[in-house]
């Protein structure tokens, strides 16, 4: 499936599920299962022009939860979009 992203944040681990991977790589005990790093994305299915938003994890590709927006919902402008209406303004 043919996507274009218009936005991806990835979500930072709560302190409480980090303060013991640091701990083991300070003292160089064996290290914890990492806390999961997981992406908070925007994006549109080329194939039917759906807008999507979702929650990936990172480590293991998988996608969380992916939810299509209402047709109403305006997305994000992206620069070549930006470009192409300060091309109309001049």
């Amino acid at each position: 499936m043919s996507r274009e992203f218009k936005a991806v944040d990835i979500q930072e681990p709560r302190e409480a599920d980090v303060i013991p991977f640091i701990g083991a790589e300070r003292t160089g005990a064996p290290l914890p299962t990492p806390p999961p790093r997981i992406a908070y994305v925007l994006f549109h299915r080329l194939n039917t022009g759906a807008f999507i938003k979702g929650l990936v994890n990172l480590i293991s590709g998988v996608a969380i939860s992916l939810k299509e927006l209402p047709a109403e919902v305006q997305d994000l402008v992206d620069v070549d979009e930006m470009m192409e209406a300060v091309g109309y303004t001049l």
